[in-house]
């Protein structure tokens, strides 16, 4: 039962973030069709949303084990979870990507 709605809880945030990028993606192509300047945006926010989609699957992972109470699992999961945050935000910093 736990597999079954862990699956089913992350499959939701992931098609939620595909749903969400996808729009984004699309808006931002139509728009300059339309003599609307604003395309830049959308298109950014769709890439954005298309980058964080995987991330958010982890956190959902993360909260899914800590409401089933599996102690090893949520520990991995926030290890991976951290280790994700650290690569895209931190070490950019540090290495003046950013």
């Amino acid at each position: 039962m736990m597999n079954e709605r862990l699956e089913r809880t992350i499959y939701t945030a992931l098609k939620i973030g595909m749903v969400l990028s996808a729009s984004l993606l699309v808006i931002g192509l139509i728009l300059p069709a339309l003599a609307v300047g604003m395309a830049p945006y959308f298109l950014t926010a769709g890439v954005f949303a298309l980058f964080a989609t995987p991330i958010a699957g982890v956190a959902t992972s993360v909260f899914v084990f800590a409401f089933e109470r599996n102690k090893l699992y949520t520990i991995i999961t926030t290890i991976v979870l951290f280790d994700i945050i650290v690569a895209v935000f931190i070490i950019p910093v540090f290495m003046h990507i950013a």
